[in-house]
């Protein structure tokens, strides 16, 4: 988010793109509108890009370049907002983070001064992960891609000049762009690549090359191309904000129209005086929007916070009215940030020398460092809550003895999850999605119960079934016919040895039954699923969903307990539970009554209390859940009766742990 550079022209038409993006982004966040919002961090890109490269190259040509004069300007501009927000931040974090989020708040932080945002968020991603509109500092991940972008293009953009005068600068910027392009295309089209593809330098780098080539491209001397330039340029990027949604595949070609955006706003207006640019980009340069873009820094850094502590809170997006209290709030205190942080370190006001920036920098950046460790090692700090608390954050996710594993069809058949005795009979298999995982537990001491043992697949958002499947960002989408096809050809296999003679489908199929035109299709895969299995000799076991809470169970549950009042009220019924899985099981009815020898494994019995409520702890006071619909090991193992009878019912007992079910 590169601001006005001394030595350059001033634009106040930047100032006011910069200001589109950030309303932009935030608008984006708050959930007021522009289902596109999110491109005003491309945007941003490309005018960082512009800005740095016009700035380098103007000194490499005057021969006056200086990295360390480089890195004081950068410093000046970027660190004292940043520690300043990360600071309140994580002040306000020890009041409301449970221990593991506060810890995974420091790591942000830690990964923010060693300039690896991007690279933190993209390891921490995952269907288990802390949700990402939780995580306070997520928004940083565009800063290290910036910072990153500024370690290497001053470097080459040096070297270029030193040994071919920079005669190959232009080639070199264009042979980079389009292979960061097309990378960024590339991954998009691979699921497994998408989340790198949003976060990493390599294929962001593009949009900040695009601006590098804007500080090298000739003017336009024709006012009416420089007029359809700025246009269009304005047209692309509202077509984005207004167009764009948030399950759009993006970055990749979807980028392309607001860098592109951003290119031809820009080089409409660029030598050309203020007084004969066009009409969009004098409208651009009115002193409210440059206003906004001369805080947009701020702006940008300070109001995510608000909207990730909410919903860390309260589990879901503030409604309009908080959203727009929080857009306020962000907003004054961006000014103050502006005012008060930025300008008095950027003018050097406050510190004059470079010497004094670049040790009071990393003062800072050591402080917060060695700060962010110390939470780390402190465990987050768990002394600030009662154990009945930390009993309920920290549940017994330690306790579970297999791994969790989102599986791809490469790992067919190699690489599947060995569950029970390993000397036992290879008799059961667990095939499902992240539901199927988490029961897993469960299953495994079922299997360990009866003497047997058995393998799982397990794939997150995958349901079981060989040719239907419902998209999701974090399914295997297109891949899952070949995927489930895969398993089948395996379980095929193993029947001619007499092995995995029982198969248990478990899924979260309260999302895959939710429409009625779901529920016809996975009614149709299901009962094909379940008729080509018995076909080669396996006999079929549905586990039936869990209670499915709209909130995640523990941290309501944690919550409550902290405060010493019921915050969060999310008890449900047994009534309310049957409704709320009717629509699946009119589905497994269906199943029922073609198929006679399926079972029904029902975990009801076990989650239901004397009162009609259903249970979200056990008696010690563990939750049974790790999120709002995936049980935990505790919540798993507590159905191991229901799970061995229905293996027992349909693989005959045969050892003397089964015998001893029975008595």
């Amino acid at each position: 988010m590169e601001t006005t550079i001394n030595r350059l022209k001033y634009r106040p038409d930047i100032d006011g793109l910069r200001a589109v993006a950030v309303i932009g982004v935030v608008i984006f966040h708050a959930g007021l509108g522009l289902g596109g919002g999110y491109a005003g961090v491309d945007i941003f890109f490309v005018i960082s890009g512009f800005l740095i490269t016009s700035l380098i190259l103007k000194d490499l040509r005057a021969g006056t370049f200086s990295i360390t004069h480089f890195w004081e300007r950068r410093a000046r501009r970027i660190l004292p907002a940043m520690v300043a927000t990360v600071i309140v931040t994580l002040g306000v974090g020890w009041f409301l983070l449970f221990p593991s989020a506060f810890s995974q708040l420091a790591k942000s932080v830690m990964a923010l001064i060693c300039f690896g945002s991007n690279i933190n968020f993209w390891l921490e991603d995952g269907y288990f992960g802390a949700a990402s509109e939780s995580k306070a500092l997520l928004h940083t991940w565009s800063l290290s891609v910036e910072e990153q972008f500024y370690f290497i293009i001053p470097t080459v953009f040096f070297i270029l000049f030193r040994v071919w005068k920079g005669r190959l600068l232009v080639p070199a910027i264009w042979v980079g762009m389009v292979a960061s392009l097309l990378l960024s295309i590339y991954g998009m089209e691979q699921i497994q690549y998408r989340t790198a593809t949003f976060f990493l330098l390599p294929t962001r780098a593009w949009e900040l090359l695009a601006g590098s080539l804007l500080a090298v491209a000739p003017p336009i001397s024709s006012k009416w191309i420089r007029e359809l330039f700025a246009w269009s340029g304005i047209g692309a990027i509202l077509c984005t904000f207004f167009l764009y949604r948030p399950d759009t595949p993006f970055p990749g070609y979807t980028a392309v129209l607001p860098v592109l955006g951003a290119v031809l706003v820009i080089w409409g207006g660029s030598h050309v005086a203020d007084s004969s640019k066009p009409l969009p980009l004098r409208l651009l340069a009115t002193r409210p929007l440059v206003f906004i873009g001369l805080i947009s820094y701020s702006f940008y850094l300070i109001h995510w916070p608000f909207f990730a502590y909410h919903h860390l809170l309260f589990g879901r997006h503030p409604g309009s009215a908080w959203a727009i209290g929080f857009v306020v709030i962000a907003f004054l205190l961006s000014i103050a940030s502006w005012r008060f942080v930025e300008r008095p370190f950027r003018k050097g006001a406050l510190i004059k020398t470079r010497k004094g920036v670049f040790w009071t920098s990393l003062a800072a950046m050591l402080v917060l460092f060695g700060t962010s460790l110390i939470i780390i090692k402190s465990d987050g700090f768990d002394g600030r809550f009662s154990q009945d608390v930390l009993r309920v954050v920290s549940g017994d996710r330690g306790s579970r003895e297999l791994p969790v594993y989102n599986m791809s069809i490469a790992d067919i058949p190699d690489r599947l999850t060995r569950i029970g005795e390993l000397e036992g009979e290879k008799t059961v298999f667990l095939w499902g999605d992240s539901h199927a995982d988490a029961v897993m537990p469960g299953v495994h001491a079922a299997c360990q119960k009866l003497g047997l043992s058995g393998h799982a697949a397990t794939s997150w958002v995958t349901p079981p079934v060989k040719n239907w499947y419902k998209p999701d960002m974090h399914g295997l989408n297109e891949k899952t016919p070949a995927y489930n096809r895969a398993i089948f050809e395996h379980l095929k296999e193993g029947s001619t040895k007499g092995e995995h003679s029982v198969v248990i489908l478990a899924a979260c199929w309260i999302f895959y039954a939710r429409g009625v035109e779901d529920r016809k299709a996975l009614s149709v895969a299901l009962a094909e699923q379940i008729r080509d299995l018995e076909s080669i000799g396996c006999k079929v076991a549905i586990l039936k969903q869990f209670p499915f809470y709209k909130d995640d169970v523990p941290r309501n549950l944690a919550l409550n307990l902290h405060f010493g009042v019921k915050v969060f009220d999310q008890s449900m019924s047994k009534t309310e539970y049957l409704a709320q899985r009717q629509p699946q099981d009119e589905v497994f009815d269906e199943m029922a009554r073609q198929f006679p020898k399926l079972v029904l494994i029902d975990p009801m019995p076990r989650f239901l209390n004397d009162d009609g409520s259903m249970r979200q702890v056990d008696e010690e006071g563990y939750p049974l859940y790790l999120d709002h619909g995936h049980v935990s090991p505790r919540g798993a193992r507590s159905i191991v009766e229901e799970l061995a009878k229905a293996i027992s019912s349909l693989n005959p007992p045969r050892t003397s742990k089964a015998n001893q079910l029975h008595e």
